[in-house]
């Protein structure tokens, strides 16, 4: 009688692929080149916290010497709440895209960003204190106010200025 029994190897390769997938995504979907790959939002996704500060991008020359550590943003991703504040300071690439950042606790500030014309939070609705997205000359003032306005409160402190020059129905304040 002959026994059908797949050979190891066969067993194997289901399983690298996924592997291979799963690796690559890590890498790939970093929203930080064109044309990567991008999941969908997961606003229901397991909580996460991030403690602490985040910078993305570039330090400002004003800092000095006193940078924070600046973070890709593939390092936090996965992050569903930030309990320090958020910074998106001269990123050099098109899109910022965080899929499940739901909260930051305390100030989020995007500006001085030349090449940013995307800045994908699909899940955010909650920031702390200061809203702060100024002089993003790619990035659509509508879709500045589109992400303020999707927020379950307004922050105490917005300033939403110098994004493609252009201001929505609706003046901002604070700059």
């Amino acid at each position: 009688m002959l026994a059908l029994v797949p050979n190891r190897r066969s067993l194997l390769l289901p399983l690298l692929a996924v592997v291979f997938l799963w690796s690559c995504d890590e890498f790939l979907d970093d929203g930080e080149a064109t044309g990567v790959l991008s999941l969908p939002p997961l606003c229901d996704a397991a909580e996460v916290v991030c403690p602490g500060d985040y910078y993305i991008g570039q330090c400002p020359e004003w800092r000095g010497t006193s940078c924070p550590q600046y973070h890709p943003t593939g390092q936090i991703r996965n992050c569903t709440r930030i309990t320090g504040e958020l910074v998106i300071h001269g990123h050099r690439d098109a899109r910022v895209y965080l899929p499940n950042l739901r909260e930051v606790d305390e100030d989020f500030y995007v500006f001085e960003n030349g090449s940013l014309s995307s800045l994908d939070l699909p899940c955010l609705t909650r920031v702390g204190d200061w809203f702060w997205v100024k002089d993003n000359p790619g990035l659509s003032a509508c879709d500045v106010q589109d992400l303020r306005d999707g927020l379950e409160r307004n922050p105490s402190r917005t300033c939403m200025d110098g994004n493609d020059g252009a201001v929505c129905s609706q003046s901002a304040s604070g700059c």
